[in-house]
């Protein structure tokens, strides 16, 4: 499983911020802590989105990523496949054995299983990075997402 850890215990930013508003509404660290899960939630959601098409689609579904951590802990990580890793980074040269999917995979791509063989063995595979630019591309709204919230508590 690849983990995309967030976490509000332990960060010198978040363990300030929320300290820091607990002399104004005991509410606030609760909010603050919404908007974190909420951030978690929609990433996972966009690396769902964001992952190349292909394969069993498992892990464009929700139990193939999906976050661990309840709305009321303080650490949340999106689990992936173990095959992300392969998927992000590429493969090495290496033996495919013979086996329905292969074969059947092969096929679909239009060519013999024999030259898929060939092809993998020779080169590896090519890797479709896509986590740190979701990533990168999310942290622009962590704040808005976390403000958000905590203006809720403020109203309350």
């Amino acid at each position: 499983m690849i983990k995309v850890t967030v976490t509000t215990d332990g960060k010198p930013g978040m363990g300030s911020l929320v300290s820091s508003f607990n002399k104004y509404s005991v509410n606030i660290p609760k909010y603050a802590k919404r908007g974190v899960w909420l951030f978690t939630n929609k990433l996972a959601e966009r690396l769902r989105l964001a992952a190349p098409v292909g394969g069993s689609g498992y892990m464009r579904s929700k139990k193939g990523t999906f976050v661990k951590g309840t709305q009321k802990s303080s650490t949340w990580q999106v689990m992936m496949p173990y095959y992300t890793t392969y998927l992000e980074s590429g493969t090495t040269p290496h033996y495919i054995p013979r086996m329905g999917k292969t074969v059947n995979w092969a096929r679909k791509h239009g060519m013999t299983f024999s030259y898929f063989r060939s092809l993998v063995a020779a080169k590896g595979t090519v890797g479709h990075p896509f986590i740190e630019r979701v990533i990168q591309q999310s942290l622009d709204e962590l704040g808005d997402t976390i403000g958000k919230q905590v203006r809720r508590g403020f109203k309350k």
